[in-house]
C-alpha cells in the first residue's frame, strides 16, 4: 500500500515540475515573440511607405509603387487586425 502511495505521490510531483519548467518558459519566450510581432508590424510599414521609383539606363525615372490611397488604407487595416489577432494568441498561449 505505501508503494503505490508511493510512487503516486512522486508522479504528481514529476507532472507539477513540468508544469512549472513550462510556465516559466513560456513566460521567457513571450517577449521575444511578441518583439517578433513588432517586426512584422514594422517591415510592413516600412513596405508601404517606402517610395518605389527605379532610374533607367537612359536616366527616366519610373514609378513602380503603384499602391493608391485606398489600398494602403486596406493593408493598414488588415495589419492592424493581424496583429492584434497575433498578439492574442501569443498571450494566450504563454501567459
Amino acid at each position: 500500500m505505501v508503494s503505490v502511495l508511493t510512487h503516486v505521490l512522486l508522479n504528481l510531483k514529476k507532472i507539477y515540475v513540468r508544469q512549472v519548467y513550462t510556465k516559466n518558459t513560456r513566460k521567457k519566450l513571450c517577449p521575444v515573440t511578441f518583439a517578433f510581432a513588432d517586426d512584422i508590424e514594422n517591415w510592413v510599414l516600412e513596405s508601404i511607405n517606402d517610395t518605389n521609383t527605379i532610374v533607367t539606363e537612359d536616366g527616366t525615372v519610373e514609378d513602380w509603387g503603384g499602391m493608391n490611397k485606398e489600398y494602403k488604407e486596406k493593408i493598414l487595416k488588415d495589419l492592424k487586425t493581424y496583429v492584434e489577432n497575433l498578439r492574442s494568441v501569443i498571450t494566450y498561449i504563454y501567459i
